[in-house]
């Protein structure tokens, strides 16, 4: 856990100035509710590594369980006040919808579509990807246009 410490107060400054509980923090009923359980129910992924994945003693570790145990300093002052609930894509939106978690720290793209249809409220990015294909090197693609009929596989339930 010494890696900790500098992570921890990076995303209790990220949860301090970026939620609207800076502005009223008794106006929220998800803060009151998570306040009154003693503990923060925290979406992530499962099992990426680097962002959240269990180590050999079934600790979550990564940017994400990270950003989680920070956001429990932040209300509680101690990063032990987390709950992990592993959540798949297309689960993810349900759970924060049905408040079997208070929130999600995990892959998930902001679009105008979740945002109205979902009512979701994204705070802030703080990882941005890409796309790519790959293709054998014999194939002798250079540009997606040349890869027109091709089939690609998607992940359900994701923009990607």
């Amino acid at each position: 856990m010494r890696k900790f410490g500098l992570k921890a107060a990076l995303a209790a400054l990220f949860a301090t100035f970026t939620g609207p509980s800076y502005a009223q923090p008794s106006a929220s009923p998800t803060l009151d509710a998570i306040k009154a359980r003693g503990n923060l129910n925290c979406g992530i992924g499962t099992g990426v590594a680097r962002f959240a994945l269990p180590d050999s003693r079934g600790i979550w570790q990564g940017l994400d369980a990270d950003l989680c145990r920070g956001l429990a300093v932040a209300i509680f002052n101690d990063p032990s006040k987390v709950r992990f609930v592993p959540l798949s894509s297309s689960t993810r939106f349900t759970a924060l919808g049905s408040g079997e978690v208070d929130l999600l720290f995990r892959t998930s793209t902001q679009t105008m579509l979740r945002d109205t249809t979902l009512g979701l409220r994204h705070a802030t990015t703080y990882f941005y990807d890409g796309h790519g294909f790959m293709v054998k090197a014999d194939a002798g693609v250079q540009k997606v246009a040349e890869m027109r009929g091709a089939t690609i596989c998607l992940i359900q339930g994701t923009t990607n």
